[in-house]
């Protein structure tokens, strides 16, 4: 699965968007990678896409964890 194949990753700094699903997308991609405590993960508003649905506001990375 994804996940396992990220996991194979030495990752240092990971940018995500501000936009809902791409945070829970990145929470769960990263959630069991061996290394989370050491990645640097940044939301980087600039890439967010336009808001076409519900699904595509922004949220609070802490409130989805």
């Amino acid at each position: 699965n994804s996940q396992s194949e990220v996991n194979q990753f030495n990752y240092s700094i990971v940018y995500t968007s501000p936009l809902r699903r791409a945070l829970e997308t990145t929470l769960h991609m990263f959630k069991n990678h061996p290394n989370k405590d050491k990645i640097k993960f940044i939301v980087l508003p600039m890439a967010a896409e336009t808001m076409n649905s519900s699904s595509d506001i922004g949220s609070d990375v802490n409130e989805l964890q």
